[in-house]
């Protein structure tokens, strides 16, 4: 769409108003100026028939309408010189004894005008007819009747037809003399008026816009304005203080940006500092089950140890101890590598991993713990995409998290002989989750038969320092921390638990679209 300019719209709806304001002007004038000439024209129909009635008093035969020739043939010179079109005239009886012109299709019109003059004894007129005048159809033609006296008696009456033709076209002549004068005026005007506009208005608003470009913090001055009282330079001060007051608060701005950045550094050095003590106590706990799992074996080695000193013992004996020895070793070394995965510092880039895989570890890692040993750890991972994008080392310390949390709600519970444990995947499409995701998800579900969470503490427990296990026994920020994972890789933790009965701690993570894809393909 054509945008025009402040100048060029200002020079249109000046010229426009303008030309509405003369047209109506015209439109007033042509009325009036019409009026003006009917009522020019009635006073000279009836100075006609004033002169038509002292003709009567000079004839032979005074106050008589009679048969007269002579008579009649002056009164046809008479209207034919006046431009008049025709007239009748009538005695005393309302009965036609002359006409002349071209009456029609007005004859009857002006006789009965004519006849009610001389009965009410009083000047008449009517329009008739109608036809195109300047703006809309009005009358065709004026009748003018007035009765005829003599020495105070009244012996008939005359009318006279005349066609207002002659009128509209003067009218028309002014109308097309009008129509130049208004766009000449309309355009002398418009340049006139929007000189003084662009003078008054339209260049101090320019100026403005210029400067409002141009402007910058570091001037030190904004609008320019001269000394006076105008709304103008009344507008330029006020803009000058307004901006003032942003620059100063924009300094102040930089300045609490400047802090939130450095308190947001802090922040961010603290959270790390969280979910890096968190999981060292995680790993601490592995660690006292692992220190006990590892003696185990190796007290196993050493007794193969002193079986291999024996000489008497075959070569096939010593090569079948030699065998499980290493076993046993290599059953430490799984044990001790689980425990370095978790122990070593997180890395701090994400990336697409396969969280069946990372459930899978870290279940074998917690089947070692001897506080599990009589715990049945199941697996159920049903969901047909598992890709997700991650910290793989922060997911691991949540899962593992979930299984401590359960390992102690089951061994806190009377029925601790069949505790019993299981990980699983659920695949969730993004229409099944109440629009909250935009994409599919993957739902991770810790499930124990554990003594539950009361209904009380359901809304406090991913709260910081929340904890209902003895002093010592935890942080009370596994959960928080685990919370606080999920949400940075745009998921979502819930928790759904009844008391004496078991909980069910539940992920959902999106699921990563392109990984899926090749899946499925």
């Amino acid at each position: 769409m054509f945008r025009y300019g402040l100048k060029t719209s200002v020079a249109i709806n000046l010229a426009v108003l303008l030309m509405i304001a003369m047209v109506l002007i015209h439109v007033v004038t042509i009325i009036v100026t019409q009026n003006v000439l009917i009522r020019s024209e009635i006073l000279r129909g009836y100075r006609l028939i004033s002169i038509i009635e002292n003709r009567i008093s000079n004839k032979d035969e005074p106050g008589k309408l009679i048969d007269d020739g002579a008579f009649y043939s002056q009164i046809e010179q008479i209207v034919q010189g006046a431009g008049f079109f025709g007239i009748i005239l009538v005695d005393e009886e309302t009965i036609p004894i002359f006409s002349y012109g071209d009456l029609q299709p007005f004859t009857d019109n002006l006789v009965q005008l004519t006849a009610d003059s001389v009965r009410s004894k009083k000047n008449n007129k009517g329009f008739y007819g109608s036809t195109y005048g300047i703006f809309w159809e009005q009358q065709e033609v004026l009748c003018l009747a007035s009765p005829m006296n003599y020495k105070e008696n009244t012996i008939g009456g005359a009318g006279i037809l005349l066609r207002l033709d002659g009128v509209y076209s003067i009218l028309h002549n002014i109308q097309q003399f009008s129509f130049v004068y208004i766009l000449i005026n309309t355009f002398f005007l418009t340049l006139i008026g929007l000189y003084c506009f662009s003078k008054t208005l339209i260049r101090p608003i320019y100026r403005l816009l210029y400067r409002a470009e141009d402007f910058d913090y570091d001037d030190g001055a904004f609008f320019l304005h001269e000394d006076g009282k105008n709304e103008f330079n009344q507008l330029s001060r006020a803009l000058n203080r307004m901006l003032q007051r942003i620059s100063d608060d924009n300094e102040k701005l930089q300045r609490t940006v400047f802090s939130l950045e450095q308190a947001n550094s802090r922040l961010k050095v603290a959270q790390k500092e969280i979910i890096r003590a968190e999981k060292l106590a995680s790993v601490g706990r592995l660690s006292a089950g692992i220190a006990h799992e590892i003696g185990n074996p190796i007290a196993i080695i050493m007794g193969y140890f002193d079986l291999l000193k024996n000489r008497s013992i075959s070569q096939q004996d010593k090569d079948e101890f030699i065998n499980r020895a290493e076993d046993e070793v290599n059953r430490i070394n799984r044990t001790i590598r689980h425990l370095l995965d978790f122990a070593r510092p997180s890395k701090e880039h994400m990336e697409i991993v396969s969280a069946h895989e990372i459930i899978e570890d870290v279940t074998e890692a917690c089947k070692i713990q001897p506080l599990m040993s009589d715990i049945s750890v199941a697996l159920a991972l049903d969901s047909i995409h598992d890709k997700i994008f991650c910290n793989p080392d922060q997911l691991k310390q949540v899962l593992l998290n979930l299984m401590i949390n359960a390992n102690d709600a089951i061994a806190a519970s009377p029925g601790r002989a069949d505790g019993h444990l299981t990980v699983g995947s659920e695949y969730v499409p993004a229409s099944s989750k109440d629009g909250v995701y935009a994409g599919d998800l993957l739902k991770i579900k810790v499930t124990d038969n554990g003594v539950g969470i009361p209904k009380e503490n359901l809304d406090g427990i991913f709260d910081p320092f929340f904890t209902t296990k003895d002093p010592g026994k935890g942080t009370g920020l596994g959960l928080s921390v685990s919370f606080m994972i999920i949400e940075a890789f745009e998921g979502k933790m819930e928790v759904s638990s009844e008391d004496g009965i078991g909980t069910s701690m539940i992920v959902y993570l999106p699921l990563s679209a392109i990984e899926n894809k090749s899946d499925s393909a």
